[in-house]
């Protein structure tokens, strides 16, 4: 038993020193360590079948490692992918933006509301804010007082209405109608236009 002990350790030891000569030759004080730690294995065949067992381990440990590694450099790979065509849409956008910025400015496209003629209002969605009707037969107000499009007078149904300003922006007319309540037109409301068309 201790004969085929021994000539494992050995064949394993020659085949140890043969893949360490392939990659790099020993030096001489190299050799002598070598065989001393395989004879001190010949000794102790638990030691060998420990160290055997662990190789395998640390071996597999490895091979999992590195098949992890590659999945990271996949997944690396694929993220720099994204990466520029994303930044390559964003110089695109960025181009588009610019010329968009230098293109001339379109002119408004402006509409007649049907119940105000004379009135010229741009087309898309327009708020204005309203501050009183009257029936215009008991109070009849002066057209002389209509200034343009920040002050209007529209006729519908037997009223007169009064509106004020023009704003794309609901935002803005909503300030105006807080402003007005602030300094007493109680009753001031938005009303919204749609291509001229009050809704």
């Amino acid at each position: 038993m201790k004969k085929i002990l021994l000539s494992l350790v050995c064949l394993s030891f020659f085949v140890a020193i043969g893949t360490v000569s392939a990659q790099k030759q020993l030096s001489k004080d190299e050799e002598k360590e070598w065989k001393k730690t395989a004879k001190e294995y010949v000794k102790n065949p638990a030691a060998l079948a420990q160290l055997t067992k662990d190789k395998q381990d640390l071996q597999r440990v490895n091979n999992s490692m590195e098949s992890d590694l590659n999945l990271l450099k996949t997944q690396v790979n694929a993220k720099d992918n994204r990466i520029a065509s994303l930044e390559s849409q964003v110089d695109n956008l960025s181009l588009e933006l610019e010329a968009a910025r230098n293109a001339a400015p379109q002119e408004p496209v402006y509409t007649m509301p049907a119940d105000s003629p004379g009135e010229v209002m741009p087309m898309g969605t327009i708020f204005r804010v309203q501050i009183g009707a009257f029936e215009k037969e008991k109070n009849q107000i002066p057209t002389t007082l209509e200034s343009g499009k920040d002050l209007s007078l529209e006729q519908s149904g037997g009223l007169q209405k009064i509106v004020l300003g023009q704003f794309t922006n609901k935002a803005d007319a909503e300030k105006l109608q807080k402003h007005l309540k602030k300094i007493g037109v109680k009753d001031a409301f938005i009303v919204t236009y749609v291509d001229g068309v009050r809704q």
